[in-house]
């Protein structure tokens, strides 16, 4: 596709986003998210994941923004933006890696191994 194609197709996605949040309300002081600070967490093919910063109260968000609607939920944690994003795509913890975290914890008391002063190598977790 061509670059000027591609910026056109981002400003319009943009602009839907902006009028999206405009629509949006915050869940704290009930102010329109007009203006937020958003930082995307994710996209899927109809929808954008973000977080959100209301312009009014600064109390944070996770919207989904669709061509259909919106979708808020109050954030109540801790990470910010970025370490949302990275967890948000890792993968998904398996059965397997319960199993092992099992394991460790069967092995010693959890305060312990929280306590360790050098991280667990992975050929000490797997054992």
């Amino acid at each position: 596709m061509p670059r000027s194609k591609i910026k056109m197709v981002q400003m319009i996605e943009d602009k839907q986003i902006n009028e999206q949040l405009a629509k949006s309300n915050c869940y704290k002081c009930g102010e329109s998210l007009n203006g937020a600070k958003m930082t995307t967490i994710g996209k899927l093919p109809a929808a954008v994941i973000a977080h959100t910063v209301c312009p009014n109260c600064q109390a944070e968000s996770i919207i989904t923004l669709t061509l259909a609607g919106s979708g808020i939920m109050p954030l109540i944690s801790d990470l910010g933006p970025s370490e949302m994003q990275k967890f948000a795509t890792n993968k998904p913890t398996s059965y397997d890696d319960l199993f092992k975290l099992h394991d460790i914890v069967k092995k010693g008391k959890l305060w312990k191994l929280l306590q360790r002063s050098a991280p667990l190598s992975e050929n000490k977790i797997r054992n």
